[in-house]
């Protein structure tokens, strides 16, 4: 390509670019056929779903009446002062000094060929994720909620400037116009946010229709449907404001529903860590352990939770310990950690039920349940809080010596154990504590063993053989 000699005429082109100001969004609102049924019917749905969060935002401002709700209230920023139309008050403005314009992005193309594509996906993938974690929960609730919230707006901005900037850096060099498609590919394999890389990709094709002339990308620029401030918004909407609406539209109390938001709004934190990010599904707004706590008493709920787990155990603890057993290790411990972390946003969230976790973990040990008592354990000590089981239970979890304290008490009696300690032993192929988890186990079914339940037998001959094969 003849790069240099068009970017004359890609200047001029380059005259209509710029974001569209400080508070531009995209429109939510665009032309749809009447003609077509199934777009009608999307409207609809939309419409309802609208009325939906309406009646939700007039239960909150019910709730502002009660003083053991309206912190809660004040927690999503709809307890500030001043008043709105629709009788919820609206954000306060930001305590924050606003950053200068230039300042936002440090991002350009000398750093780009400086650094490397590489290396340079690397630091805006960070510092994409530091700027989403800055933006307050309670902004994205409002959001959620349909109510006006410039903080997220302006957010969105700053990555409408960096395309700005990339662009005309291009346009006044577009013999580098690979470099930007090798960002765009780094950043894919990274799998960063994708609101940074929705803004990558449209620079990548604004300035490839500029430079190329290539009518590929005509009609990709404007907040439209397309450009890049309507992809931003539809990300943002997709990942995190969509499953808040899912929240707040649930048939269920203004109560329940604001401690929903609280455990979700742990989780949303907890998700943006940088080696815990996943971008693959939007933000998972399901808590079935939380529905669980509120609709069953401490001892049915041990029961069922118990017999979840003898139904694992049985299936997968006699493969667990054998040389093919990967899998089914796996299986164990993603239960086992699903249970810790669904514990650890309860507690952290701070909605009142920290007693009846703490009595859940005191029927877990009296059923012999140890492989679920130490996820609650584990979960209560991960949210830095403290209870009498946490105390008492612990040490069962102290990992010093290689869980001593929880080996030193194996053996002699039915259980379901927490398989950490033999899972690190087996590791070491020592299987001594394999043995007293699957003999425990065998007696443990045997004794809650429903009569059309089959009893199971383990071949430790098996274990000792398919082990010493690695």
């Amino acid at each position: 390509m003849d790069g240099i000699s068009q970017a004359s005429d890609g200047s001029q082109k380059a005259m209509h670019k710029a974001p569209s100001s400080s508070f531009s969004t995209a429109s939510t609102e665009h032309e749809v056929s009447m003609d077509n049924p199934s777009d009608e019917a999307d409207r609809e749905i939309e419409k309802f779903q609208a009325k939906k969060r309406d009646w939700r935002k007039n239960e909150f401002q019910q709730l502002l009446n009660h003083k053991t709700d309206k912190p809660r209230l004040h927690c999503f920023d709809l307890a500030t002062s001043g008043s709105t139309a629709s009788g919820v008050p609206s954000t306060s403005p930001s305590a924050e000094t606003p950053i200068p314009r230039e300042k936002l992005w440090e991002t350009g193309l000398d750093e780009i060929l400086n650094k490397g594509p590489s290396k340079v996906a690397c630091d805006l993938s960070q510092r994409s994720l530091e700027k989403l974690k800055r933006n307050s929960y309670g902004n994205f609730v409002r959001k959620a909620l349909g109510l006006p919230c410039d903080q997220i707006k302006t957010f969105l901005w700053t990555y409408e400037v960096l395309d700005a900037k990339l662009y005309f850096d291009l346009i006044k060099s577009p013999q580098h116009l690979n470099q930007l498609h090798d960002l765009k590919q780094s950043l894919a394999k990274l799998k960063s946010d994708p609101l940074i890389y929705a803004t990558i990709e449209y620079t990548w094709q604004e300035a490839s229709r500029a430079v190329l002339q290539c009518p590929a990308y005509e009609g990709l620029s404007g907040t439209g449907e397309g450009g890049l401030a309507f992809r931003l918004e539809a990300t943002l909407d997709k990942f995190i404001t969509r499953p808040l609406q899912e929240v707040l539209e649930r048939a269920d109390s203004a109560e329940r529903v604001l401690q929903d938001l609280q455990v979700l709004g742990i989780r949303l934190h907890n998700s943006l860590r940088p080696l815990e990010a996943d971008w693959s599904t939007p933000l998972n707004n399901r808590n079935d352990f939380l529905e669980q706590l509120r609709w069953n008493d401490i001892p049915a709920l041990a029961s069922l939770i118990t017999r979840k787990d003898m139904a694992l155990f049985r299936d997968y603890v006699p493969i667990a310990f054998t040389k093919d057993g990967a899998q089914a290790r796996s299986i164990l411990s993603s239960r086992w950690n699903q249970l810790m972390v669904e514990v650890k946003e309860c507690m952290a969230a701070g909605i009142g039920l920290e007693s009846k976790i703490d009595g859940l973990a005191q029927a877990l040990h009296t059923t012999c349940n140890y492989y679920s008592l130490t996820a609650v354990v584990q979960g209560i000590q991960a949210s830095g809080l403290q209870t009498e089981c946490s105390r008492k239970y612990g040490k069962l979890i102290d990992p010093t010596g290689g869980y001593q304290a929880y080996r030193s008490g194996m053996g002699g009696s039915h259980a379901l154990h927490f398989l950490l300690p033999a899972l690190s032993a087996f590791a070491r192929k020592d299987l001594t504590y394999a043995e007293v988890v699957t003999r425990d186990l065998s007696l443990y079914i045997e004794t809650h063993r429903c009569p059309e339940d089959s009893p199971v037998r383990f071949s430790f001959l098996a274990i000792f053989t398919a082990c010493f094969r690695c």
